[in-house]
């Protein structure tokens, strides 16, 4: 057994006692046998300071014999922020061995070796622990499949993705999304909207997910041209998918291309929440209009951090220094952005007896 996976397993038992017994922490052993037990199972695994007890009480009373109770714990393993994911995949290891737990994982055993992959960032594991899923169940459906290529695309293996997704026979809005994504994160932004255009239902959740993929890797021009193909489609564009294409006009300084955005959302009547606002506020100001910001600004009931910053950085960045302090000195708690804004504004100004002042705070 691996010394970590000892050690675990000793604190565990020396904290385990049986309902009844005095001292440690009491779990009724035989709970998870009863009927309709299985969700408040799940439930309790994910109690973190319970994971070594509970892994402890499952070998005490053998059901580890029992698939569910791995797949359970493994899940517990994976999910539990202070579980060591290397001790997830030793766990699993040693469930393949005969001669410990006489047991086969499910299918679903392996979505969360797929998870503790994941998050260690072990790429070959990964492989080998989808070999071995191959091997014993050459088919599974879409939920099982989407945890591997989620894997693969975060573990940067866009081919084997790529590869995976292409043999799952029914895939879902999960499926589709994640692998778009993992073909913009790897640099195939070309080869992106090509396989959106081959989804058989294209919405707003999808479409969405395609811009805000763009915008989270700085393509502005690309959210720009999904944004107007999903206009074309007649899509309705929600609040996301505005607040993603406005910071890409922002981005792009096109102010022309900002106030037909700014028309949609009027004309849409879509709900301007504050990270609307902001984006919108952002735009404006970026754009050169800094009084359209500034009309955004005042219409705001809640103005939100970013609101401010956003504001006063437009302003400093025409000049208008002072007017941005007195926004600055308005602020409830100015956080580190905003202090940053007014400190390169004096210090762009000249004025570096007041930028050291205001550094001092």
């Amino acid at each position: 057994m691996l010394d970590q996976e000892r050690a675990v397993l000793q604190e565990g038992c020396s904290n385990v006692s049986v309902v009844g017994d005095s001292g440690g922490t009491t779990i009724d052993l035989f709970w998870f046998l009863k009927p309709c037990s299985y969700l408040e199972y799940i439930l309790v695994l994910l109690w973190k300071k319970h994971a070594a007890q509970l892994h402890a009480q499952l070998l005490i009373a053998g059901s580890l014999y029992h698939s569910p109770s791995t797949t359970c714990l493994l899940k517990c393993l994976t999910e539990v922020s202070s579980a060591p994911h290397s001790y997830a995949l030793g766990f699993f290891s040693r469930i393949l061995d005969p001669s410990t737990f006489h047991t086969m994982p499910d299918a679903y055993t392996f979505q969360f070796m797929f998870k503790s992959c994941t998050l260690v960032g072990l790429a070959l594991e990964g492989q080998m622990v989808h070999a071995l899923f191959v091997k014993h169940f050459p088919d599974c459906d879409a939920f099982v499949a989407n945890s591997l290529v989620y894997m693969y695309v975060q573990l940067d293996c866009i081919d084997d993705a790529v590869i995976v997704f292409r043999l799952i026979d029914m895939k879902d809005v999960v499926s589709w999304t994640t692998i778009i994504e993992g073909l913009v994160k790897s640099g195939f932004v070309d080869d992106a909207p090509k396989l959106f255009n081959e989804m058989p239902v294209r919405n707003v959740i999808s479409s969405t997910s395609l811009i805000a993929d763009h915008a989270k890797y700085g393509m502005a021009s690309k959210v720009v041209g999904v944004f107007k193909e999903m206009m074309s489609k007649n899509v309705e564009p929600n609040t996301i998918a505005m607040v993603a294409v406005l910071s890409a006009c922002a981005q792009l300084r096109d102010l022309k291309l900002g106030k037909w955005l700014h028309q949609i959302v009027i004309d849409k009547r879509i709900g301007v929440s504050s990270n609307l606002a902001v984006a919108l506020i952002n735009m404006y100001a970026k754009g050169g209009s800094i009084m359209s910001a500034r009309q955004i600004f005042d219409s705001m009931n809640n103005k939100i951090a970013p609101a401010w910053n956003a504001i006063i950085d437009g302003y400093y960045k025409i000049g208008y220094i002072n007017i941005a302090r007195s926004l600055f000195e308005k602020m409830n708690a100015p956080d580190i952005i905003s202090f940053n804004s007014m400190i390169t504004g004096y210090i762009h100004g000249g004025r570096l007896k007041e930028a050291l002042q205001l550094f001092s705070k």
